[in-house]
């Protein structure tokens, strides 16, 4: 499934305020799916009263757990430990690709995965966080993930996604264009939003990147500027 969709897929689980309901695959919530849960997974966390709580709070909502909201688009059920070893690509998440859709996990103190959600590649995160905070989006916060993930089952673009800049991009240009410079810029490493907008921050990085690249720092994305961030 191409990366877009699956971020797209996700944000409309925000969007639709999905419920955290543990052992949910992204189901619409009704009794006979809690009564269907409580039979499989009760236990003293997940107890009768927790599944009465969660359909009395998200009746006709999505409901899933961490990783159960990613089958609908991995296309299989597992755990967040399944979705790690089934990448093609892991890492620390101090080495995370900024700018490439991919998961996020954390690993509990005995080694194992024990949570998942997904990055975006602009610098937020969306997952399924607890049954008291349930889908929640976020700027990454790295102290929360230990490592990420390249899933077999997402297939991404080749190339940058945003249109290609016909002008000199520099603090105060919004557009489509704009999100082209700080896609690349992600991909060099700097973290920021690619939200179409060339505020401080991506001004900033403009600089940055010029002075390591020995270009004219004036903060002025141009063809030179460009033309090196490409590389």
């Amino acid at each position: 499934m191409l990366d877009r969709t699956v971020v797209e897929y996700f944000e409309n689980l925000h969007k639709k305020k999905a419920i955290y309901l543990w052992g949910a695959n992204s189901e619409i919530i009704t009794k006979i799916l809690t009564d269907k849960l409580y039979k499989t997974f009760k236990s003293a966390t997940y107890n009768r009263k927790y599944y009465d709580d969660k359909l009395k709070e998200g009746i006709g909502k999505i409901g899933a757990d961490c990783s159960g909201a990613f089958m609908p688009v991995s296309g299989f059920d597992t755990t967040a430990q399944g979705y790690y070893d089934r990448c093609r690509e892991v890492g620390s998440i101090g080495k995370l690709p900024l700018s490439k859709v991919c998961l996020v996990f954390k690993r509990n103190l005995v080694g194992r995965v024990n949570h998942i959600g997904l990055y975006c590649g602009d610098g937020y995160t969306i997952e399924m966080k607890s049954s008291k905070e349930n889908c929640v989006k976020e700027k990454l916060k790295k102290s929360r993930w230990t490592h990420y993930g390249i899933p077999l089952w997402i297939s991404y673009p080749k190339d940058n996604p945003y249109p290609e800049p016909t002008r000199t991009i520099f603090k105060g240009c919004q557009g489509e264009d704009v999100k082209n410079v700080q896609w690349e810029l992600a991909r060099h490493g700097y973290n920021l939003e690619i939200d179409g907008s060339c505020g401080s921050g991506t001004d900033k990085f403009i600089r940055d990147f010029q002075k390591k690249h020995n270009l004219e720092v004036d903060g002025r994305c141009g063809g030179a500027t460009r033309k090196e961030l490409k590389k």
